[in-house]
């Protein structure tokens, strides 16, 4: 049976996803590269085994998405299919220049679907369900060579705008450590195996404003600035447990936004989920 983790829901709804893919292409007189799970749109305290419906948000070629329906009689039968919104994207966005479509167009949506996962695990610590939940930054902890360290934040005013980057903080660690063999924590989580990925794509555009290569650049940490509901936000930290295999997912600061007024700032403390 799978684990009610967020991780484990994602890989669920993929999975459901990767099965009905044919269906909805047909519905849409379509053939999609792309068919990627980004949100759940109908969260439920179900295990993912157990449910006979889902609705998800689907990410598809050229930035654009597809909201499908999928609903099913009992556990172990077929799925049937109702496609609920369709975007196409924009196909100026496949190509241009080198690095545009995979930085700007796909930076922030990749971040999304990191956010999406950890959503139900951020709604549990505050008893909230949030209808939106958008990433606006990204605060990140980068580990380079010689056991140094960059303080990175990137951020996009809105859907389809620039993406900046900003580094904030840059020790270049020790020189005297050049050379060696140091140990390094190897990411076995999925969520921070898949944060990697993305930063990964920025790695370029850092080395240039600090006029460095490095050899190194491992995600350590990650802190997310997300849009909620009445134009609230909400501080997410997400960092590797020490020891075991799970993420630390640490709710930093929430604010409820216009209809809580100025008793919307809570404190929270930390969760663990499982990976």
């Amino acid at each position: 049976m799978l684990s009610t983790s967020s991780e484990s829901l994602f890989k669920e709804m993929q999975r459901i996803a990767d099965k009905i893919k044919s269906q909805v292409e047909s519905q849409l007189s379509e053939d999609f590269r792309t068919f990627d799970v980004i949100e759940d749109l109908q969260p439920s305290s179900i295990k993912p085994d157990e449910r006979t419906s889902y609705k998800m948000m689907i990410k598809t070629d050229d930035n654009g998405h597809v909201k499908v329906k999928t609903m099913r009689k009992d556990p172990g039968s077929d799925w049937k299919v109702e496609v609920e919104e369709y975007d196409r994207g924009s196909k100026s966005i496949k190509g241009g220049e080198k690095g545009k479509s995979s930085i700007e167009s796909d930076y922030f949506n990749d971040m999304q679907k990191m956010a999406s996962r950890i959503k139900s695990d951020v709604e549990k610590q505050l008893n909230e369900a949030f209808k939106t939940f958008d990433v606006f930054e990204n605060r990140l902890a980068i580990k380079t060579d010689n056991n140094g360290q960059l303080r990175l934040k990137t951020s996009q005013k809105d859907a389809g705008s620039d993406l900046k980057v900003e580094v904030e903080k840059f020790d270049k660690g020790s020189k005297q450590l050049e050379g060696q063999q140091k140990e390094k924590r190897p990411l076995q989580l999925e969520w921070f195996k898949d944060m990697q990925k993305i930063t990964d794509k920025i790695q370029e555009r850092v080395e240039k404003q600090l006029n460095e290569a490095f050899k190194t650049f491992e995600v350590i940490e990650s802190r997310l600035g997300i849009k909620t509901d009445n134009d609230g936000q909400i501080k997410v930290k997400a960092s590797p447990k020490e020891t075991g295999s799970g993420v630390q997912v640490n709710v930093e600061e929430y604010n409820k936004g216009s209809r809580a007024g100025e008793a919307g700032k809570e404190k929270t403390g930390k969760m663990t989920v499982e990976s």
